[in-house]
């Protein structure tokens, strides 16, 4: 909200599910004078779950937001791993495309390792299955996504991105040093997500994603489990890639 606000955006809302935060935010004394975002004449505050909000609300947005929402806590290493997660499941993500203006976008960021890619695939996975499903022929068109030492960033627009998205883009990426993943134009240097991105099918991104030593596979509602990678339904695969990841030991980190 204060990026957006840095950068002149008109009308803010922000959805937070912590009702703490938005109080300390708007009404606690000492803080709000701290802070003062919510004094801001075009800034809104909506104490509510993100996704349930969305799915209720009739307005459009120019550009919906979601950064790094999750802690530590909810990687493949954390302590939610095996939770379930509505926000990061292809019905998630179609009612998030669905509240953008025709020329909007939405981002999301996540963490990025350029040796393991399967949280950024299955990012990639997930954003490909919902234009998919929503009628998009060419998804590819439709995404771009660059990464900043361990952060990912996946732009997903509900219309093909024209000329003057991409150039105002890859100015962004060329002011700010950012590494591009995908792209509208030209094949991703990584060949997962090369392959997850050019599916034109979900049968094709089922097929290529579950064939995968991690599961990358888009979640669903009826299997929302975003931060869980590692293939359970063949256990000694799974066995294999923890050991490799982390020891026999068991995690030592990220």
């Amino acid at each position: 909200m204060l990026s957006a606000a840095l950068f002149g955006i008109p009308a803010i809302t922000g959805v937070e599910i912590n009702p703490i935060f938005v109080k300390l935010l708007t009404r606690q004394p000492g803080f709000t004078e701290f802070n003062e975002l919510a004094k801001l004449p075009n800034v809104t505050f909506i104490n509510d779950e993100g996704r349930s909000w969305f799915a209720r609300t009739t307005n459009s947005f120019d550009i919906i937001q979601m950064s790094l929402v999750d802690t530590w806590a909810a990687t493949g290493a954390g302590a939610f791993t095996l939770s379930e997660n509505g926000l990061y499941t292809v019905q998630a993500l179609k009612i998030f495309l669905s509240r953008l203006s025709p020329t909007g976008i939405f981002t999301v960021s996540r963490w990025y390792s350029p040796t393991r890619v399967q949280e950024t695939g299955r990012l990639l996975s997930l954003a490909v299955a919902a234009l998919l499903e929503m009628g998009v022929s060419e998804p590819q068109r439709h995404i771009f996504l660059a990464s900043e030492g361990r952060i990912g960033t996946l732009v997903v627009s509900r219309s093909p991105f024209s000329e003057n998205d991409l150039k105002a883009l890859l100015g962004a990426v060329a002011q700010y040093q950012y590494s591009i993943l995908v792209s509208p134009t030209g094949n991703p240097d990584s060949e997962v997500l090369r392959n997850i991105v050019t599916a034109h099918s979900r049968s094709d991104l089922d097929r290529y994603t579950s064939s995968l030593a991690f599961d990358l596979t888009p979640p669903t509602d009826n299997r929302p489990f975003f931060f869980n990678q590692f293939p359970f339904s063949r256990p000694l695969q799974a066995l294999k890639l923890f050991n490799e990841m982390y020891g026999a030991g068991g995690p030592g980190g990220v």
